[in-house]
């Protein structure tokens, strides 16, 4: 009877690495609490600055009458005073998208930290698994679906942990999908030009989109 259920309790715990296997997607392996917290850290470093100069560009190319409306707009309250009603809305949040999301580890610590992050998992246990763990965190959100459909138009950073079969393809959906302002983060493997390696700490490398070359002058 026990030897029973121990073995149940083995298939159990071992049906999330095996099963993307017969999914087509990339075999689960844990990321070290380490290194979850080194990629928040380089992304909070390389990554918020740019997002921060993104939203100021944003703010100074919008119109002086748009900026009136939305910050000095007033009302009289029911006492007949005047008060002030701020339509600012916060500044966007940035996000982050972990394509092959795993146990949601990183999307989890990013969350923590203030981004919004969005998990892309093929397996559903751990997407399942992953939304019991951030419950109480309503800036992580997880999908099962190929990393291949995920939404970047959005993003402040892509965190990408994938196999050589897939890097060049999923560099050129980073490229064409991504906004000119985004990072993306890579567990372990290069990424191909047109990105640009913008600083590795261990196996982590920050890439950033590689400027175009300057046209030649007409002669």
């Amino acid at each position: 009877m026990a030897a029973g259920a121990a073995l149940v309790l083995l298939h159990a715990i071992g049906v999330p690495f095996f099963l993307p296997s017969f999914l087509g997607s990339a075999p689960f392996v844990t990321t070290p609490h380490s290194r979850v917290a080194t990629a928040v850290r380089l992304l909070r470093t390389h990554a918020l600055p740019r997002h921060r100069a993104r939203v100021s560009q944003m703010d100074r190319g919008a119109s002086q009458d748009t900026i009136g409306k939305l910050r000095n707009k007033s009302r009289k309250d029911t006492n007949g005073s005047l008060r002030n009603e701020s339509c600012d809305e916060n500044p966007p949040l940035p996000l982050a998208v972990d394509l092959g999301s795993g146990d949601g580890r990183i999307v989890r610590a990013l969350a923590m930290s203030g981004w919004r992050a969005d998990g892309y998992e093929l397996n559903p246990l751990l997407v399942w698994w992953s939304r019991v763990r951030c419950l109480r965190l309503p800036l992580a959100r997880f999908h099962c679906a190929d990393l291949f459909r995920a939404d970047l138009s959005q993003c402040t950073a892509a965190v990408v942990y994938g196999v050589p079969g897939i890097m060049s393809p999923l560099a050129d959906k980073l490229h064409r999908e991504l906004p000119p302002h985004a990072l993306v983060l890579s567990h372990e493997f290069a990424l191909p030009p047109p990105w640009a390696l913008l600083t590795q700490e261990d196996s982590l490398r920050v890439y950033a989109r590689t400027p175009p070359a300057p046209s030649a002058a007409v002669q």
